[in-house]
């Protein structure tokens, strides 16, 4: 087919209950035409058929569970339509989830409704098109065999040097053991007890920082160590080749400093709505306080409320044995810090932070560093033009704001918003 960009293009696809709808980015004609050919197989069975189909390709709970969540209880309107339509609150799609797989597994097909038949053949769908994506695999993916060590009791790390990167990747291969539910949400939905017990192995792509803490930056959970081992050897070679572009899932760090490839720009409006989550993230019943420094904690916790909201940004901020993790945002040991990282601060930002610490020495309440924060930012100087762009909306990012209690001490100077 030629059009597999990601490991899960083709099975992205079979999720999306209306395929002719205009969809940005464009899904390619090859994969439609593909999920289309599904369609046209599981329409033709019979609902005694669907159920051999089914049971036969030993369909799981999981993807019948997501197929509830992807189709429409309203009858009769179609083979699939988005759960969106006619159910509004979760609770209610968990209630309709629940009786349609009741339904499923209590009753035979011949007593099956249409809700039943486009939820088993959304499920049917997803499952071809993970087949589908099986055989794509082998067949279109160049792989590279690595070297695996088993450095403790089933887990199989590989290293794999990059040209030009100052450090390797790693690959990881384990069992799985988190959480059961997963687990158990792989049990056939038809016979849960055909088979032995279901494992799952997780595999990860990532690096070890400074400290030889391993950062996963991708990975998934297989069905065999063989497919983990797979999927590993064929995305090695796709990240090496874009090692520019790689940040950690968990932490926001860079796999090469200063790599403009993935180069973040925060403004006005972006460390505001961290701002805003971040308050009503937290518990009402206990006030938080933050001081501007040290930014990180021994366990690598953030320390300081510039940690906290770039945190809430998915940014790195400064560990403990950085020479940026003492010092205040406008230090040139903290510039350092976030040119290392390829994050750039609009002015507006960098003295909406700086002007956090007006609130005063040691631990402060959010509201506080982020009254004297938005004050500082709004006072000094502020280019109207750069307020305007980094504020769509900026009486309605203004109001937002307030309607959090923040910025009351402050009012009184600006009670209709900054003018612009």
């Amino acid at each position: 087919m030629g059009t597999l960009r990601t490991v899960g293009d083709l099975y992205d696809a079979a999720t999306i209950a209306d395929l002719s709808a205009v969809h940005d980015p464009p899904i390619p004609e090859s994969l439609t035409d593909a999920v289309a050919y599904f369609d046209v197989l599981v329409s033709r069975l019979k609902p005694s058929e669907l159920f051999t189909a089914v049971q036969q390709f030993g369909l799981s709970q999981r993807l019948a569970v997501l197929a509830c969540r992807l189709t429409t209880p309203r009858e009769g309107a179609g083979m699939y339509q988005p759960l969106s339509e006619t159910v509004d609150s979760i609770s209610d799609r968990h209630a309709w989830a629940d009786a349609t797989l009741t339904m499923l597994t209590t009753v035979g097909p011949d007593q099956w409704r249409q809700r039943e038949l486009g939820v088993l053949r959304m499920a049917l769908r997803l499952h071809l098109a993970l087949l589908g994506e099986g055989f794509l695999r082998v067949s279109e993916w160049a792989t590279s065999p690595l070297r695996w060590k088993e450095t403790s009791p089933g887990v199989n790390v590989a290293v794999c040097p990059v040209a030009g990167a100052p450090r390797p990747l790693e690959a990881r291969v384990s069992l799985y053991e988190g959480d059961r539910r997963v687990v158990d949400s792989e049990t056939e939905l038809f016979s849960p007890h055909r088979t032995a017990p279901v494992l799952l192995y997780q595999w990860q792509v990532g690096w070890r920082d400074d400290t030889g803490t391993f950062l996963p930056y991708t990975g998934k959970l297989e069905r065999s160590i063989a497919a983990a081992r797979f999927a590993v050897e064929a995305t090695v070679p796709e990240l090496a080749d874009a090692v520019d572009t790689l940040r950690a899932t968990s932490t926001g760090e860079l796999f090469v400093p200063h790599a403009s490839g993935a180069a973040i720009r925060i403004g006005l409006w972006d460390i505001l709505m961290a701002t805003m989550c971040e308050h009503r993230g937290s518990d009402a019943d206990q006030e938080l306080l933050w001081p501007m420094s040290p930014h990180s904690l021994p366990d690598e916790a953030a320390a300081s409320v510039v940690a906290v909201l770039f945190d809430q940004l998915s940014l790195p901020w400064p560990r403990v044995g950085d020479p940026a993790c003492d010092t205040a945002v406008n230090s040139g040991e903290f510039a350092e810090f976030l040119s290392r990282q390829a994050v750039e601060l609009t002015d507006l930002v960098r003295n909406y932070l700086i002007g956090m610490s007006e609130a005063g020495p040691g631990d402060r309440n959010l509201g506080d560093r982020h009254a004297t924060g938005f004050r500082a930012a709004m006072l000094n100087d502020a280019d109207a033009a750069a307020v305007a762009s980094e504020l769509p909306a900026p009486t309605f990012g203004y109001s937002l704001m307030t309607n959090v209690e923040m910025l009351a001490p402050y009012f009184d100077e600006y009670p209709d918003g900054p003018t612009i």
